[in-house]
């Protein structure tokens, strides 16, 4: 929450620009603006241009320095979205002109090796106990 609370402001320091359409639909972002996704301290900034994105990038790091944040350089990534980007286990990418956004690889490699120790703990368990066990992680994960 602290961490929400130091980055109130983000939206504006990356340049967000809002308009309303009407009252019955929420805030859309102008055309040229770029768009802020965030989840406490992980976010992605999806921009038009490369350039753009680096301008971005400079405009946050001088933003986050008075408040003594800075970026990890080892998870700052300026890439194309048809590269794709994960993004709290899932990945966001541009396809055929479609916006796709799936489960990550580490994300599904994580839950079938989950999958894969709970069948291991079960062998020779009867069925209602295997399902017993199973039925909460795959709800989970769905």
């Amino acid at each position: 929450m602290l961490l929400n609370i130091a980055l109130h402001g983000l939206e504006e320091a990356a340049g967000v620009r809002y308009r309303v359409k009407s009252a019955q639909h929420p805030d859309d972002t102008t055309s040229d603006s770029p768009v802020v996704v965030r989840y406490a301290d992980d976010w992605l900034v999806f921009c038009h241009s490369r350039d753009k994105a680096q301008q971005i990038k400079a405009q946050l790091a001088e933003w986050l320095a008075p408040r003594g944040l800075s970026f990890n350089e080892d998870k700052t990534n300026i890439v194309g979205l048809s590269a794709g980007v994960d993004f709290l286990g899932f990945n966001v990418r541009r396809y055929n002109g479609k916006l796709l956004i799936k489960p990550s690889k580490a994300a599904l490699r994580k839950h079938r090796q989950r999958l894969r120790s709970e069948m291991r703990s079960l062998r020779g368990s009867n069925c209602a106990e295997v399902i017993q066990r199973l039925n909460p992680i795959t709800r989970g994960w769905c």
